[in-house]
């Protein structure tokens, strides 16, 4: 959704952050709960942070290991 959060348009990050940030929003409002999420990409985090109270770091990303330690060493 932060890449593409129109799938009939073109990829679009700028809008699609907004789209993300809208979606954790309206959920805060909706149900009076904090918001989490997976982040397969931990570098997106400051882009939600003032609003997630929790945040998973993902592990099933294969285009991007960076925050998988296992595969740093292997034999």
């Amino acid at each position: 959704m932060m890449h593409q959060p129109d799938p009939l348009k073109e990829p679009n990050i700028v809008e699609g952050i907004k789209a993300i940030r809208k979606m954790h929003i309206k959920a805060v409002e909706v149900s009076g709960l904090t918001s989490a999420d997976e982040m397969l990409y931990p570098e997106n985090y400051p882009y939600l942070a003032d609003i997630l109270s929790y945040v998973a770091v993902g592990a099933r990303s294969v285009e991007n290991q960076q925050h998988d330690k296992s595969s740093t060493r292997r034999l």
